[in-house]
């Protein structure tokens, strides 16, 4: 959901009778599926109809608030009592982003949105009815293809755009580019000055329809672009040589292996280099 322009937080709406997460008995396979995507998210309503929570992060941020009357029976409609419902609300309407006080709680709000970011690609490229926005994708798939890896499939490439889209913006993050009413194009442009390569590949990625309809990036921006890396815990000297390797290792550990993203602090790093070879 949006409001001004600016995206605040996501609804999900279930059937009546559902429940919330924190009301769940049994809950179907599906449900636990879906409900560990949603748990990235920094600000979500859960509603049946008739019992609402707000959540962020997958934590409870709101009572579980009950509306009084019955769904079913016009003679008895749904109705609000005392002043929780309009609280929830109005805490939605009005989120913002948290100040991380720790590299590796940024790294976990990031990681989460990173990998919902893969979804939103991978649904699009699945599907052609997307119009517009699947052909601009599957045009971006087949240059990435042609100029880096031949052998990448659609999967490939959603994760690719994820990660690339999610790491440019940590770095202008940490270069100290405003994000605030800045748009994607003038952040890539900002960035390019520092990261030629990041920047322009944040601009070609973003700078299309596509994007539009990609919503995380709206919520990774203003996450990242809440940070305050000068008292953020654990973001060292080091933070743009070891960020990414944190990152994955949080987003896929199991491509951090495949790949070899392992960081040499420099401390041991200028030992090496500084030990003389026989």
């Amino acid at each position: 959901m949006d409001v001004a322009g600016t995206r605040i937080g996501y609804v999900e709406l279930k059937a009546p009778g559902h429940e919330v997460p924190s009301t769940w008995r049994r809950p179907s396979k599906a449900d636990k599926v879906q409900w560990e995507k949603l748990k990235a998210l920094p600000n979500v309503i859960y509603s049946d109809g008739t019992t609402w929570a707000r959540y962020s992060y997958g934590e409870l941020a709101s009572p579980v608030i009950r509306l009084e009357g019955d769904l079913h029976d016009r003679r008895t409609p749904l109705a609000v009592s005392g002043s929780a419902f309009e609280a929830l609300l109005a805490d939605f309407l009005t989120w913002e982003p948290e100040q991380p006080r720790t590299l590796a709680q940024l790294i976990g709000m990031v990681a989460g949105l990173c990998r919902l970011l893969r979804d939103e690609v991978s649904a699009i490229l699945a599907d052609p009815a997307r119009d517009l926005a699947h052909e601009e994708l599957a045009l971006l798939a087949a240059d990435w293809r042609d100029l880096l890896f031949p052998e990448l499939d659609d999967a490939g490439f959603a994760d690719a755009y994820s990660q690339t889209v999610t790491f440019a913006l940590l770095l202008a993050s940490v270069d100290g580019i405003s994000f605030d009413e800045t748009p994607l194009h003038e952040i890539a442009r900002l960035l390019g000055k520092k990261h030629s390569l990041m920047g322009r590949a944040l601009a070609v990625l973003t700078d299309n329809e596509a994007a539009e309809e990609l919503r995380m990036i709206g919520t990774l921006s203003r996450v990242i672009g809440r940070v305050n890396w000068n008292v953020l815990e654990s973001a060292g000297a080091d933070v743009h040589a070891d960020l990414y390797e944190r990152f994955l290792a949080t987003y896929d550990p199991a491509l951090r292996r495949r790949s070899g993203s392992y960081y040499t602090p420099q401390a041991v790093a200028g030992s090496l280099v500084a030990t003389p070879f026989s």
